[in-house]
């Protein structure tokens, strides 16, 4: 598939949107609306803004960075995963050492243990038993 349904760029989007919104301080003031129908020059800004946050949370992988666990309903949670309350930290170390948004390997330094920006396909889906 070579172009995104528009449901999937709104929810990734919303994504970008929700993630800025509680972790970088509210620095997204643009609708999800503004954000897709921008003009073209503005577009390049928040491809190179999202390229960004997935290079350090993709590539760099700070320390932080832990994959999401996503458990069935009635499932019980999982023990072992440290509780750590990351959203200071994490805007602390974002706004604070990349704020200008550093393309090289110069930048924050992540000491939490959690991770931020939620799987596209880790949302939960309905299942669907069939009895027999």
């Amino acid at each position: 598939k070579e172009t995104m349904s528009l449901a999937d760029s709104l929810y990734n989007l919303q994504l970008i949107q929700e993630f800025c919104q509680e972790y970088l301080n509210q620095c997204c003031h643009f609708t999800l609306e503004d954000m897709l129908y921008a003009a073209s020059s503005i577009k390049s800004n928040y491809l190179v803004f999202m390229a960004e946050l997935f290079w350090w949370f993709e590539v760099v992988k700070p320390s932080f960075v832990q994959p999401r666990v996503v458990r069935p309903q009635g499932a019980e949670p999982v023990k072992d995963m440290p509780s750590i309350p990351v959203l200071n930290a994490a805007k602390r170390n974002v706004l604070d050492s990349s704020s200008d948004f550093p393309s090289s390997g110069e930048g924050a330094t992540f000491t939490q243990s959690h991770h931020h920006l939620p799987s596209r396909y880790s949302r939960p889906q309905a299942h669907s038993s069939a009895s027999g």
